[in-house]
């Protein structure tokens, strides 16, 4: 698999390796240039420091231990976080970043800080002194808090948090949810990556949990088909937080793990709110307790919040806020909201039985709240937004009487389908189109403006593929959009860029109808990064500046053979116990013949048409016919090993014994036909491999039957490998006639003249 760094989708490591090598031998080879070709050999290997082992901010570990039941492990990974790394990627202001998603595959994130609280915001912890007194102390904040989503996949959604309160995040394809998450503070367990939604039932336990929320008396009417998406203005809400002593208690005492974990909430609220209803939750008071004299004696979740808006209605007017919810570690039965409460003078939640960590499947399940989740639904009801089954007719029966669970794998945020058979595993992270609506109508019908307060706009940096004399498409606004609220601009104030790079903004082509920036390289062998500066601008003339820096490689050229054929061809082979791919070329095949794709889902029976089920290889190899030049992403998922070649280049590598895993890599493709090797072996069990990609306008699929080719030869006639043997061909003959090699000297006689025309008119095609 191409390896990826924290700031580009590019290979780094090796690239830089071979820069620096090629520094270092310019300087060690110039004095030693007359002596014997070892003893140069021996001064080069001197001269040039091995390369470092690579590694990413977030890795797999494929060899620590897990305490999980053998059907578990499948979708469950454990995972090494750097937190300095990613830190420092989040001051840095993003970027993208490896992500391994369970075993199944490594997703590319683009990724933005997003602020957990304001600037100005207050977390105090409340402590006893000797007399008996409390005394209120400052805490600090310390940690990375990011969101965003999936490179080229529409519609995904991420999160991700590192501080004291350990690594928690999600992300959210079309069909799964992913958990990343290091269990409870202080429990010693290991952080893993996995895919909640296939797990098996009863690995994660249904949370003994319910909201006290009373509904509606009369049910407001579901929306029609598609309900409505977030849409403008851009708001924010204020949102402080108060604990209980038990809470502190989820961190061991540890009051910055404790902040790191409210942080990590509030961070998560914003990603959520501010995708589906364009609301910012600034989170602008925090409050721990570290003494058990708080004033927190309720022992229900209806008590607690009559007794919490009692005492803020009270003493707590100093903190400014538009909501104020009260998140404990008490087992107080779940949770409740006013419904509404934002703008009605009863703006207050309250969210119990929290566990302090995302679920894990390598901790006692018992319990396991999706914290994020409960958090996410007192506050939806504090909007406006009742149960989904309080709406005439239901969005889901999950929580209606009599129950039905029919949809229950659609539970969204404001759902019960947590209590059908599957559990949390039912929840999206997101409100129902029917919510949203809702939640919409609320706050456009209230008094209360939740603007928030003028700020510039936020621009952040990026970093980008580009490939010489390709026009490329940048969205430069997809981290930014969320945070600024009035229009903004796009402007360079350097054009071209000092490497000749040529900018343009393309108005109303991004997501949402937002402006891109084009950019284009129009130098043929330009290869290297270049660098822009672009400036946002929005109304009140306030201005932003970031950076972008394209990494930019040449076209590989197309083989274009002529004479081939539809489909690819398939060569199947006998193999004996492997673990890794063999090597091919010195076996003999048991069958041969052309399949039109490469799409084999796993299967324990007979693999393809290779007459066996286990130990078995496989070799498809022809041409892929590439529609338009640019940078291809190339997937291969198999169970067991394979890879996938374009020429002699290994573009992704998933060799070895494991079960169905996608790994990717890309590659610069000029239009036309390549040479394309895919090879396979599967040892025992279930045997499966497909090939996909995804490139300028094509969306990721498997590759399709209609761009797979076999047979045919690359002529030596077809000079500029266009496919054909034509006049284009006899012209650059021609014009090189008389000199010494070069393209046009099909026979290599040394020389262009009668010899190599003749060659040529023999293959003529026209």
């Amino acid at each position: 698999m191409v390896d990826f760094d924290q700031c580009g989708r590019r290979p780094c490591e090796s690239l830089s390796f071979f820069a620096r090598a090629a520094s270092s031998l310019r300087r060690a080879l110039w004095p030693i240039v007359r002596m014997p070709l070892p003893t140069i050999i021996i001064a080069a290997l001197l001269a040039v420091a091995p390369p470092a082992v690579r590694t990413d901010p977030i890795m797999r570990r494929p060899d620590a231990p897990m305490r999980l039941p053998a059907v578990a492990r499948a979708h469950t990974a454990v995972i090494s976080v750097d937190r300095a790394r990613v830190e420092r990627f989040a001051r840095e202001g993003g970027g993208l970043l490896a992500m391994p998603l369970a075993n199944t595959r490594v997703a590319m994130l683009k990724l933005h800080p997003s602020d957990s609280f304001t600037a100005d915001a207050r977390i105090e912890v409340v402590r006893a002194q000797a007399d008996g007194t409390l005394k209120t102390s400052p805490v600090e904040l310390r940690g990375a808090f990011l969101a965003g989503s999936i490179v080229d996949e529409p519609g995904t959604h991420a999160f991700l948090a590192v501080s004291d309160a350990g690594t928690f995040g999600y992300v959210e394809t079309a069909t799964n949810t992913y958990i990343i998450s290091s269990g409870p503070t202080g429990a010693g367990l290991a952080t893993v990556s996995f895919d909640l939604t296939s797990l098996p039932p009863g690995i994660i336990e249904t949370p003994a949990w319910t909201c006290a929320t009373a509904d509606l008396a009369q049910p407001p009417s579901a929306p029609g088909d598609g309900g409505i998406a977030g849409t403008q203005p851009c708001r924010q809400v204020r949102v402080a937080f108060e604990t209980d002593y038990e809470f502190l208690q989820l961190f061991g005492a540890n009051t910055s793990a404790a902040t790191g974990y409210i942080a990590t909430l509030s961070s998560a609220l914003t990603a959520i709110y501010s995708r589906d209803v364009n609301v910012r939750i600034a989170s602008v008071y925090a409050r721990l307790w570290q003494t058990p004299s708080d004033p927190w004696n309720a022992t229900s979740t209806s008590t607690e919040l009559d007794e919490f808006v009692s005492y803020w209605s009270v003493n707590m007017t100093s903190v400014a806020r538009d909501l104020a919810h009260f998140i404990s570690g008490r087992g107080l039965g779940g949770g409740v909201a006013y419904l509404p409460g934002l703008c009605n003078g009863t703006p207050y939640g309250v969210s119990a039985n929290l566990g302090g960590f995302f679920p894990t499947p390598l901790a006692d399940n018992n319990g396991q709240n999706w914290d994020i989740y409960v958090v996410a639904h007192e506050i939806g009801h504090n909007f406006g937004a009742p149960h989904t089954h309080n709406y005439a007719p239901p969005l889901d029966g999950c929580g209606s009487s009599p129950q039905d669970c029919t949809a229950a794998g659609a539970g969204t945020i404001m759902s019960y389908c947590h209590i059908c058979s599957g559990g949390v595993q039912n929840i999206q992270l997101r409100f129902h189109p029917g919510n949203i609506a809702t939640i919409e109508q609320h706050l456009s019908s209230v008094g209360c403006q939740y603007t928030g307060p003028a700020r510039p706009p936020i621009a952040f940096s990026d970093r980008v593929d580009a490939v010489a004399t390709v026009a490329q498409l940048i969205d430069v606004l997809a981290n930014e959009i969320e945070f600024n609220c009035e229009a903004v601009t796009i402007e360079f104030p350097t054009n071209p860029t000092n490497n000749g790079g040529e900018l343009s903004v393309s108005a109303g082509t991004g997501p949402g109808g937002r402006d891109q920036v084009l950019y284009r390289m129009p130098t043929a062998g330009f290869t290297g990064t270049d660098t822009f500066v672009y400036r946002l601008r929005d109304s009140s003339a306030s201005t932003a500046i970031a950076s972008v820096i394209p990494t930019i490689t040449s076209l590989r050229l197309p083989d274009n053979p002529v004479g081939s054929t539809a489909q690819i061809a398939a060569a199947y082979y006998a193999l004996t116990t492997p673990s890794v791919l063999p090597d091919f070329s010195v076996l003999t095949p048991i069958q041969s013949t052309t399949v039109a794709q490469v799409n084999f889902v796993s299967t324990n029976g007979v693999f393809a048409s290779s007459g066996r089920a286990d130990d078995v290889g496989a070799v498809y190899s022809g041409w892929l016919d590439v529609p338009a030049s640019g940078v291809w992403t190339l997937f291969i998922s198999s169970d067991d090993g394979s890879r996938i070649k374009i020429g002699s280049t290994i573009v992704a590598n998933n060799d070895g014994l494991h079960g169905m895993t996608e790994v990717s890599g890309t590659i610069a493709l000029a239009a036309g036909r390549h040479a394309l090797r895919i090879e396979f072996f599967e040892r025992t069990g279930g045997a499966g491999v497909i090939a996909s990609w995804q490139g300028p306008g094509v969306a990721k699929e498997v590759i399709p039957a209609s761009r797979l080719f076999h047979g045919g030869a690359r002529s030596a006639a077809d000079i500029d490998s266009s496919g054909s043997v034509n006049g284009s061909d006899l012209s650059i003959l021609l014009a090189a006639w008389g000199t010494a090699g070069g393209s046009a000297d099909i026979n290599r006689d040394g020389l262009v003249g009668g010899g190599d025309l003749a060659i040529l008119l023999s293959a003529w095609t026209g």
